[in-house]
């Protein structure tokens, strides 16, 4: 599997009820390698699935990027105190 968008929906739907149940779980995500045991998959098709969860996410701004982040920590930095 190398393409996001063709990953199977009720792949997609079973990752985000394991990594939802992990959370609340053990309180962190799992791991790719992890999801990737629990689903029967290869690592490999793990990480896509993930992708493939988290592409909807990510285009609606709530996943921090590398730039993104970067803007935020500029915009938010403390001006030099004057005195």
């Amino acid at each position: 599997m190398t393409s996001v968008e063709s990953v199977d929906p009720t792949m997609t739907d079973r990752m985000w009820s394991r990594i939802t149940r992990a959370l609340v779980d053990t309180g962190r995500p799992p791991h790719y390698a992890e999801l990737a045991r629990a689903l029967g998959v290869d690592p490999a098709e793990s990480r896509t699935i993930l992708h493939a969860v988290l592409k909807p996410i990510r285009s609606a701004g709530s996943i921090p990027t590398r730039t993104t982040s970067r803007r935020f920590r500029r915009s938010t930095a403390c001006p030099p105190s004057t005195g």
